[in-house]
C-alpha cells in the first residue's frame, strides 16, 4: 500500500550576464531562457518562493513524522522531468498531496493549494487522512463487541472529542485486519467494563474468549505497530480451499 505523503516540486535558477550581444543570444529552441529585466524580476520572485517555503517545509516533515512521507523532487533535474510532466506540474513550488487508492500502486494525487507555513502544511495533511476508526457509545457497545468476534478489536479510550492523526493512519495500516474504534470517557458503561480510569489509554481484545489487554508502551508509531503486529498476523482472512469435486467413475 502506497503511503500518505507531500511532495513539493522545485527548480534552482542560473543566471549568466553576457555582453551587449546577448539580446537573442539563444534561441527559442534552447533551454536557456532569454530575460529582461522585468521577467528577471518573475524569476527572482518564483526562486524566493521556493526559498521562503523551505524552512516551513522542514518542520513539517517532523511535524509529520510517523504520519506521512515528505520528499522533495528537483524538476529541473533531466531525469525527473518527464515525471514531474506526469504528475501535472506547471510552476514551482508546486506542492501535491499523495494518498493511497483501493487500487494497488495508483494513489490519488491531489493539488494543495494552501498555505505554505508549517501549520498549514501539517494540518492539510492530517485532514487528508481517512477515518476508519468507528466511535462507539454504551448503547452501540454490545452490537460492535459481538461482531466479527473472532478477529482482534483495538479501542481507544480518550477524554477528546477527535480522533488523532496517529489512530487514524494505524487503523488505515490495519484495514481489514484489526477494527479499531473510539470510546469517550463519558461513556460510563463501556469504561467501567474495561476498568479504565486514565486517559488516553489502548485496549485491544484478541478475539474469541481471549481477555483484553492493555496496551502501556509509548503513543508512537513505531511501538504501537509493534504491539498491534502481535495481533495482527493471527487475524489476516484466509480464503477457506475449495472441496475437490469428486470425478465420475
Amino acid at each position: 500500500m502506497v503511503g500518505y505523503g507531500v511532495f513539493t516540486f522545485l527548480a534552482p535558477a542560473l543566471l549568466l550576464s553576457a555582453g551587449a550581444t546577448a539580446d537573442g543570444l539563444y534561441s527559442k529552441k534552447s533551454a536557456v531562457l532569454n530575460i529582461d529585466g522585468k521577467s528577471y524580476d518573475k524569476l527572482i520572485a518564483k526562486s524566493n518562493q521556493v526559498s521562503n517555503l523551505k524552512p516551513a517545509y522542514e518542520k513539517a516533515a517532523k511535524g509529520l513524522d510517523g504520519l506521512a512521507q515528505v520528499a522533495a523532487v528537483d524538476c529541473d533535474d533531466e531525469s525527473n522531468k518527464a515525471f514531474c510532466g506526469s504528475m501535472g506540474v506547471q510552476g514551482f513550488p508546486t506542492l501535491k498531496i499523495v494518498k493511497p487508492s483501493k487500487k494497488p500502486g495508483k494513489p490519488t494525487v491531489e493539488d494543495y493549494n494552501g498555505g505554505r507555513t508549517t501549520k498549514d502544511i501539517v494540518d492539510a495533511v492530517k485532514s487528508a487522512i481517512p477515518n476508519n476508526v468507528k466511535r462507539i457509545s454504551d448503547k452501540g457497545l454490545n452490537t460492535w463487541l459481538e461482531t466479527n468476534n473472532d478477529t482482534a478489536k483495538a479501542i481507544l479510550f480518550s477524554d477528546k472529542g477527535t480522533t488523532s492523526a496517529l489512530i487514524k493512519v494505524l487503523a488505515t495500516d490495519y484495514l481489514d485486519r484489526i477494527t479499531f474504534a473510539q470510546i469517550r470517557n463519558k461513556e460510563s458503561t463501556a469504561n467501567e467494563m474495561f476498568g479504565i480510569t486514565t486517559y488516553p489509554t489502548l485496549v485491544i481484545l484478541p478475539g474469541g474468549a481471549e481477555p483484553a489487554i492493555v496496551f502501556d508502551g509509548t503513543f508512537s508509531k513505531s511501538a504501537m505497530k509493534d504491539f498491534f503486529d502481535q495481533y495482527a498476523s493471527s487475524t489476516k482472512s484466509k480464503t477457506a480451499p475449495k472441496p475437490k469435486k469428486e470425478q465420475e467413475p
